[in-house]
């Protein structure tokens, strides 16, 4: 039983740290330029720099330094999501599906749920 209680706590850990590693390429990837994406991403620049005011205390001028900076590599980061896009969705892919496999039926249903809801809030309200 202990040993379950580990790989459950793993599992959860590995899906949280793969989400939040997902979340922040796509957030900082301008989603909505790209041909052939799953979804849109309507989060942009102004999202990042208010999670991290609200989380940093940022005062004016350092929240103006970070836009600046987000927009001067903004060109780098969507040429770069341009190449990598469909491989790491790919990639993710195969981990939910591989992830899935290890579950009971009733996990599995749970699973399905925990990414949708995911997915919604990932792609924002509809336009």
């Amino acid at each position: 039983m202990r040993s379950t209680l580990k790989a459950t706590l793993l599992l959860i850990a590995t899906f949280a740290g793969g989400a939040l590693a997902g979340g922040a390429v796509i957030g900082l990837a301008d989603r909505d330029k790209l041909p052939g994406r799953k979804y849109h991403y309507h989060h942009g620049d102004d999202d990042h720099i208010e999670f991290l005011s609200r989380k940093l205390e940022l005062t004016p001028p350092q929240k103006d330094s970070v836009h600046s900076i987000l927009e001067r590599h903004k060109p780098a980061m969507d040429s770069l999501w341009r190449q990598l896009g469909p491989r790491f969705e790919t990639i993710r892919d195969s981990i939910s599906n591989e992830i899935r496999r290890q579950l009971t039926p009733k996990q599995q249903q749970a699973y399905t749920e925990m990414i949708r809801r995911f997915e919604e809030e990932r792609r924002g309200p509809p336009e």
